[in-house]
């Protein structure tokens, strides 16, 4: 029996690996990933970045953009069409466009609370014990972009921002009611509220949530950026419960192949070597048989750094 346990964190993201063993054991425990993110995902975190310093800094423009800019200004990997994710005047133009034309708008019924420091409650990181074995040890991460309450006083709720260049803003938002995201932040306060009752995020998982996406739609011409909000989703007690089952299961099973030592393919099986953007990160890898080249694959194609939910926004 192995003394030393392995430790590692999973957020709703992980979970688009987890059709594939394999895919979820390379991504989330060895800390594999392309060596450079995509336009549309460098773009979003620098969005994220000035949306969240707007509020901290109580609207200090300069300092939000220098932060949001330093996030743009990475490599990235981008499309011939979508060269305006790669623009910075682009970018301060989203920016400018959102925070005065949209969240300051005075209309939205959603106002974002102050947490026991005095700072607002934006971007809250949370990382909560959520299995043990005598293999593995999991915690449950991730950040809250926003937890407020709507109609002065009312509805606790988890609001996540999403960046997106899709022509149907109001399907995309309306497409996360059935989505792994939202379900996490509910049960994270949830589980706040059972080992935490006390804390800020322990109280508000006491009572009812809701949950809603706030779509950010990029447009050629920034002036055109659109947003949509979804319906604010209520998980019900058993919806919760059931994703908790199938958060354990997955744990344990991961467990077990690591204790194993045994990784199958999965993906040839459900179709999932091929995702709907593209090949899996590692499709190379897998069709490689040689055992002493797929490791070469690795160290050439990608880099290896712990998977950390907490730093995705850095």
């Amino acid at each position: 029996m192995p003394t030393d346990k392995i430790h590692i964190s999973i957020d709703a993201s992980s979970l688009s690996h987890s059709a594939c063993i394999l895919d979820y054991k390379l991504t989330v425990v060895d800390g594999y990933k392309e060596t450079r993110q995509s336009a549309p995902m460098v773009y979003g975190t620098a969005i994220h970045k000035f949306i969240d310093t707007m509020f901290k800094t109580g609207g200090d423009l300069g300092k939000s953009l220098e932060l949001g800019i330093n996030s743009f200004r990475v490599p990235k990997s981008g499309k011939r069409n979508q060269m305006y994710l790669e623009d910075e005047k682009h970018f301060i133009s989203s920016c400018h466009g959102l925070w005065y034309n949209h969240i300051i708008s005075g209309k939205d019924t959603y106002k974002i609370m102050t947490m026991p420091d005095g700072t607002p409650a934006t971007e809250i990181n949370f990382s909560i014990p959520f299995y043990e074995d005598d293999i593995l040890v999991v915690n449950l991460s991730g950040t809250i972009d926003k937890l407020g309450q709507f109609n002065n006083g009312g509805l606790f709720a988890v609001g996540d921002w999403k960046t997106s260049s899709s022509g149907e803003p109001e399907i995309h938002v309306e497409s996360y009611d059935m989505a792994a995201q939202l379900r996490m932040y509910t049960l994270a306060l949830r589980l706040m509220y059972r080992h935490f009752p006390s804390s800020i995020l322990g109280t508000i998982g006491a009572g009812r949530i809701g949950a809603f996406i706030d779509g950010i739609y990029i447009r050629p011409k920034a002036s055109d950026n659109e947003y949509a909000r979804s319906d604010v989703y209520e998980f019900s007690d058993r919806d919760i419960a059931e994703f908790e089952v199938g958060l354990n299961n997955l744990c344990h099973r991961l467990s077990k192949q690591l204790e194993e030592k045994i990784f199958p393919r999965e993906g040839i099986l459900n179709g999932s070597c091929k995702k709907g953007y593209g090949k899996c990160t590692f499709y190379n890898y897998c069709r490689q048989e040689q055992p002493h080249l797929k490791e070469l694959i690795l160290k050439r194609d990608l880099k290896q750094e712990s998977y950390n939910p907490l730093s995705f926004h850095d």
